[in-house]
């Protein structure tokens, strides 16, 4: 007679992959209904933003999103799957800025940037107003702004990443109020300057010097 003997196994194989990661291992071992950890890691500027498999399997114990750019231990669930199985993870390495601020126009509130590089976005002044300043969060940088009360014009500026792995808030800050000089000569006059929004009045009072009166 004959003796047959047949080996079983109920272990699989995780093929594990990604772009923007390093990963513990490539390939792990797995067992029917089991789990298995890897350590995920992402690239410079990256963060971890999801992860797939085949045949089933799925990957917990993981979080995506801006701000998770420092490593993370995975876990890979067999899920009673009898099948190999390759787990993909990606990572992203953008970014959003948004634009704010009132009495201004842009042409457009949220703007994606890549880590490290950078975008434009134009801006209005409303009628009567002029770009007073404009600043970002989170090491974000402005160039080729033009601020001040000559500044009443579109102006399309550049917004720097900086190597932030963060979102960043940009926020325009618009004035109306312009300055006034007062000069003359035979005349005295209650202020040297004055402060005056658009579209508004003041008074200031002017005295003649004995002997002069006012021309005009």
């Amino acid at each position: 007679g004959s003796t047959c003997t047949a080996t079983l196994s109920n272990a699989y194989t995780v093929t594990t992959t990604g772009t923007g990661v390093t990963l513990g291992a490539a390939s792990l071992g797995i067992t029917y209904g089991k789990t298995v950890t890897v350590s995920v890691t992402p690239s410079a500027g990256y963060y971890i933003s999801g992860a797939t498999c085949t045949n089933g399997y799925t990957v917990t114990n993981m979080t995506t999103g801006v701000g998770n750019t420092a490593a993370q231990t995975v876990t890979i669930n067999n899920n009673s799957k009898t099948a190999n199985s390759t787990c993909t993870f990606t990572a992203s390495n953008s970014y959003s800025v948004s634009m704010s601020g009132s009495n201004v126009t842009f042409g457009s509130t949220s703007l994606p940037i890549a880590y490290g590089s950078t975008t434009t976005v134009k801006l209005t002044p409303s009628t009567g107003y002029y770009l007073s300043s404009i600043s970002c969060t989170n090491g974000y940088t402005i160039t080729g702004v033009t601020t001040g009360t000559g500044a009443t014009g579109a102006q399309t500026i550049t917004i720097k990443n900086n190597s932030n792995a963060k979102n960043s808030t940009c926020t325009a800050t618009m004035s109306k109020t312009y300055t006034a000089s007062i000069t003359g000569s035979g005349v005295t006059v209650g202020a040297s300057s004055l402060s005056i929004d658009y579209g508004s009045s003041k008074t200031v009072t002017v005295t003649p010097s004995s002997g002069y009166y006012l021309k005009s």
